[in-house]
């Protein structure tokens, strides 16, 4: 028994030196699994002396953030030159942000400084027909890559404090993510798809502007019918959810039926830190226009987060222009005016940022002084 134990464990082994011998002379780029991704990781790294600002996310990010507008609109309040990009990709998971942040931490090749992430809910990143669909995927690289990436989706998974999470989804989910990872160390049906893409060139057209693409000129169909489907309650949908970021984003107080993730705010914190040991500014973003039930599984999540680490974009009180008809696609995405209304926005809320932490790095240094001298 134990030597046939013996035997099945050094197959598995040699199954794993194996695949990771073939990903080595592959040599393919981490961003290798869409045309869109693989053409921005191509650009960061052919103009590394020039990008040190770059926003990732969702296509809430993809089709929300102009790079040309937020560093015009940071260069002109006297800041440090800004050249950004939009690192954003549709459909993408909060494992999937949290895997491309990593790697753009890790990636010394690049100058990054600062690096924008969207902060999505977790309960969205899992519904059911979307999650699985994203895990079964090659997307599923993005993030499902190493040990720790699996270390943050079970421990985030598991901090979920929401009925409709209970004890045995939560237990198929974790065997999700092990399969995952295991599929990934094995390359399993990967090489051929890995193969053809190291003989691809990028495909410059779908890097639109600085990775920025309207969706108000995107031809495919299902863009089209959520507009569709938008425009026939769109003040109701734009009202209610106005109300609902204030209820939750706008308040001092946090309703009772929000409750906290602890171990994902951890799990981001020490994000955070990484960043930090790498010289780079983590900063995550809470955009508006969210989905309805969002607003109040994000805002606990936002409020834990360091002040110097965050911008909240989502209160309609104090962003009323972001909650207009006129300046949204649908009930999650703004179209080509409401970007640039946004891209403003967050550039404004980054400079105040800076100023903050300048000034508050000051009377910390006062105060070192101070005692110092007692």
């Amino acid at each position: 028994m134990l030597k046939t134990l013996g035997k099945i464990g050094i197959l598995i082994l040699i199954a794993f030196i194996g695949a990771w011998f073939i990903r080595t002379i592959i040599n393919i780029p981490y961003a290798w699994v869409t045309d869109r991704m693989y053409v921005r990781q191509h650009q960061l790294e052919h103009k590394s002396n020039f990008y040190n600002t770059i926003f990732v996310g969702s296509s809430k990010t993809f089709r929300g953030i102009k790079p040309n507008v937020f560093d015009k609109n940071v260069q002109k309040r006297d800041k440090p030159n800004i050249h950004s990009l939009n690192f954003g990709l549709g459909g993408a998971t909060l494992g999937q942000i949290y895997g491309l942040t990593r790697h753009l931490i890790d990636n010394e090749e690049l100058k990054v400084k600062n690096i924008f992430f969207e902060l999505r809910t977790l309960q969205t990143s899992l519904q059911e027909k979307a999650f699985v669909k994203n895990l079964h995927t090659k997307r599923a690289v993005i993030w499902m890559y190493d040990w720790q990436a699996l270390k943050f989706s079970v421990r985030s998974l598991w901090g979920i404090n929401d009925s409709k999470f209970p004890f045995f989804t939560k237990i198929r989910y974790t065997a999700y993510f092990f399969i995952k990872y295991i599929d990934y160390k094995l390359n399993i049906g990967m090489v051929t798809d890995m193969l053809n893409r190291k003989l691809t060139s990028p495909n410059y057209s779908e890097l639109g502007k600085r990775g920025y693409a309207p969706i108000d000129y995107d031809p495919a169909p299902g863009i089209k019918r959520l507009r569709k489907k938008f425009k026939k309650k769109a003040d109701n949908i734009v009202k209610h959810a106005k109300k609902e970021s204030i209820r939750t984003f706008g308040a001092s107080l946090i309703p009772n039926d929000i409750h906290n993730n602890e171990a994902l705010v951890q799990e981001l914190k020490g994000l955070i830190n990484y960043a930090k040991s790498k010289k780079i500014r983590l900063i995550f973003v809470a955009y508006p226009m969210l989905k309805a039930h969002d607003y109040k599984l994000l805002k606990p999540i936002f409020d834990r987060l360091p002040s110097k680490n965050k911008i909240n974009l989502t209160n309609g009180a104090k962003y009323p222009a972001l909650y207009k008809v006129e300046n949204c696609w649908d009930d999650t995405h703004t179209n080509n005016k409401g970007a640039h209304i946004l891209s403003e926005k967050l550039a404004i809320e980054f400079v105040k940022l800076l100023d903050k932490n300048k000034n508050n790095r000051s009377k910390m240094k006062k105060q070192v002084n101070k005692n110092k001298s007692k």
